[in-house]
């Protein structure tokens, strides 16, 4: 049998594997879905930027801009806390608005800066004199009064929204509250300098604590900002009923002092501490990366229909090329004769396959191997092309090979590898340094011919026409692996170089040129019923054959007269005379 998928399988027949349909519907929903985002996104918001949210929503008045179409504001409320929700057209407008939020409920040190300096400013501006002749009582009084106010308006004018949850008052620390305890002794013993350093000192101490962020447990800074406000009403609160009381023992006159002298050593008081509201200062609001994701429920209608059209486009593409790969071979079939024969036809036992890429050539030969190994042959690969290096894939050595036997005369069958499979063999293509003529070619192929059933050359298309005119009237078939349908050019120039007609061989059931997808190939190719396993390959033992009995050898016995007997005699007693009585001298001269 010709080596093709079965003896009553017509060449014609369009075949489309499950594998090439599925991983089709993949691609094209992946393309349809992405000109669907491209082509037709939808409209409005988009995307949404989400953050950390304590204050209230933002109102109209807390835009930073106009909003734009699709730009919107919400809250949404779960477990952990509220999340304030800005969604925008594109990503990078929403993850700007969330940004401004971000710097609204929790402005940077640049923000609450420039806001202390103009309140600082104002202070100054309406800074009158004091007036003279304060009593000691009058004098702290007026002190208290001014820190008073000091925390009351800096607490009001304190840039940062109330959360819309008030949260529980602070608890001080044992430093805070000793440095108020020196504030109430200062009052008792009515000493204006006394206050006024103890006052200073726990202003101070609130700062340190404040700005201590490990004390707060990650709370945001409208979280801090909230209780540092309700700290201040309350010392305000009592400051102030301090100073009435202590007032209520002055004249009216002194009174009136009192309160005129309150904004004087309320500048002077603030002149001599640091900034109050650095340590509700956050990071600048550009630097933070507020999560940005598009809204699935308005994305997801288009992407469906993006990737629906684009499957069902895609199934379409792949049925017609199996149906222009079925009309290639039909057409084949008709110009070339049928491809398939009896199952019971041995064949030719040479096949040599190429084809346009190295890649097509691998699974090509493996394809035609594991048609012969389906039917307990043993199955000789050949590599015939430096760039197919058929070894890597199925794991072998490639020192010693086809090269080494054309250049050193050394036989194929020592040089032989066995290939992983059952009756699969492999000859790689070696790796000789010097030229090497390809006219023994044919010779050393036909010598392994008694011992392997078939023997599969793999050549590139572009081989030395050395190679066909080696091959040249030997019994082959040749076949051309091709990955699309169609002959190429490429398979006239092959079948013009070495003299026979290329049959165009499908590679689709050999998906991959490894071990695995052989013995798949074969597993699904096997005929019914057991089927022997070849025996391995065994060297030609020569057979030694009876040498022929050789006569034993007589002494030969000259026959003669005896008169010619003693003449011998004669003659070679004369000589040995005459050797005896030779003269010296007359020897030497001689």
């Amino acid at each position: 049998m010709r080596d093709t998928e079965a003896a009553r399988e017509t060449t014609a027949r369009m075949r489309v594997r499950a594998r090439s349909v599925l991983s089709g519907l993949l691609l094209g929903g992946l393309i349809g879905a992405t000109a669907a985002i491209a082509l037709a996104p939808p409209q409005g918001a988009r995307f949404e930027a989400r953050q950390p949210w304590v204050v209230a929503a933002p109102s109209a008045q807390d835009w930073p801009r106009t909003p734009r179409a699709g730009e919107r504001v919400r809250l949404d409320h779960d477990a952990d806390g509220a999340t304030l929700v800005v969604t925008g057209a594109d990503a990078a407008g929403a993850r700007s608005l969330a940004r401004a939020f971000a710097g609204w409920q929790s402005p940077g040190a640049p923000t609450l800066e420039e806001a202390l300096a103009r309140l600082r400013l104002e202070w100054k501006t309406e800074l009158s004199e004091s007036p003279p002749h304060r009593t000691p009582v009058a004098e702290c009084a007026s002190i208290l009064f001014a820190r008073a106010i000091w925390g009351r308006t800096l607490a009001d004018r304190l840039p940062i929204p109330a959360p819309a949850v008030p949260p529980e008052d602070a608890v001080p620390p044992e430093g805070v509250l000793a440095g108020w305890d020196d504030v109430r002794q200062a009052v008792a013993a009515a000493d204006p300098k006394q206050l006024l350093v103890a006052l200073r000192e726990a202003a101070a101490r609130e700062n340190a604590w404040f700005a201590n962020r490990d004390l707060w447990h990650g709370e945001l800074a409208a979280v801090r900002a909230e209780r540092w406000r309700r700290w201040q009403d309350h010392r305000a609160e009592e400051l102030e009923a301090r100073a009435e009381r202590m007032l209520m023992t002055q004249p009216l006159l002194q009174r009136r002092f009192a309160e005129l002298a309150a904004h004087p050593h309320l500048v002077e008081f603030d002149q001599a501490l640091n900034d109050p509201w650095e340590p509700f200062a956050s990071a600048d609001p550009g630097s933070l990366r507020p999560l940005v994701r598009p809204i699935a429920r308005v994305w997801l209608p288009p992407i469906e229909w993006g990737a629906g059209i684009g499957a069902a486009l895609a199934l379409t593409l792949t049925l017609l090329l199996a149906w222009r790969r079925a009309r290639a071979l039909a057409a084949e079939a008709e110009r070339l004769g049928p491809l398939v024969l009896d199952a019971s036809e041995p064949g030719p036992s040479l096949h040599v396959i190429t084809g346009p890429t190295a890649a097509a050539v691998t699974r090509g030969a493996l394809e035609l191997a594991a048609r012969r190994l389906a039917f307990g042959e043993r199955v000789l690969l050949v590599d015939g092309s430096p760039r197919i290096r058929l070894h890597e894939r199925l794991g072998r050595d490639a020192r010693w090979g086809l090269l080494e036997c054309l250049a050193a005369e050394m036989p194929v069958l020592g040089l032989i590898q066995y290939a992983g499979h059952p009756g699969l063999y492999l000859l790689p293509h070696g790796n000789a340094d010097r030229a090497v003529g390809w006219s023994r070619l044919g010779q050393k192929l036909e010598e392994v011919v008694p011992h392997l059933g078939r023997i599969v050359l793999a050549l590139d298309p572009q081989a030395p026409a050395e190679v066909g005119d080696a091959l040249l009237g030997a019994a082959m078939e040749g076949w051309w692996g091709q990955l699309e349908g169609g002959f190429s050019r490429a398979q006239e120039q092959a079948t013009a170089r070495f003299g026979i007609v290329f049959h165009s061989l499908d590679l689709e059931p050999m998906f991959e040129a490894s071990l695995e997808a052989v013995s798949v190939r074969v597993a699904a190719l096997r005929p019914a019923g057991p089927v022997p396993e070849p025996a391995p390959i065994t060297a030609p033992v020569a057979i030694k054959r009876p040498e022929p009995v050789q006569p034993a050898l007589e002494p030969i016995v000259l026959d003669c007269d005896l008169q010619v007997l003693e003449r011998l005699r004669f003659l070679a007693w004369m000589r040995r005379l005459q050797a005896g009585h030779r003269d010296p001298g007359l020897q030497a001269t001689t």
